[in-house]
């Protein structure tokens, strides 16, 4: 075993620990980022290695890895957000101007003192 394998396993193992250690422990949104520094630290180690044997076969999956690395968090992201469904996505904002439900369309008194009432049930200029 030369230097540079140790340098793979080295960085192998202390970087998947990290990148673990994130995923596990971290909040939900650093999972993603967790997961391409995993995938950057494998593609680092696979080099390393395959400079250390010499063959041609390691650098190629590192090839592979590190493109396939990004594509895969972007696939993962725009899934996340829906796109890539075939549902109608809801609107940012919800329009002032939208109708009332029936319920409350058929007496328009109550109607117009529910729209001026604000979040916390008060009036609009109480305080």
């Amino acid at each position: 075993m030369n230097t540079t394998s140790v340098a793979a396993l080295g960085t192998a193992v202390v970087g998947l620990s990290a990148c673990a250690w994130a995923f596990l422990h971290g909040p939900r949104q650093n999972r993603m980022t967790a997961c391409v520094l995993a995938s950057i630290v494998v593609c680092l180690a696979l080099v390393f290695w395959s400079i250390g044997r010499g063959g041609l076969v390691a650098l190629d999956a590192a090839l592979v890895i590190g493109a396939l690395g990004p594509l895969i968090t972007i696939v993962v992201a725009v899934r996340g957000r829906g796109l890539g469904r075939g549902e109608p996505q809801p609107p940012a904002y919800s329009s002032p101007q939208q109708p009332l439900p029936a319920s409350s369309a058929a007496t328009p008194d109550v109607a117009r003192a529910d729209r001026r009432r604000n979040a916390n049930g008060r009036g609009r200029h109480a305080r």
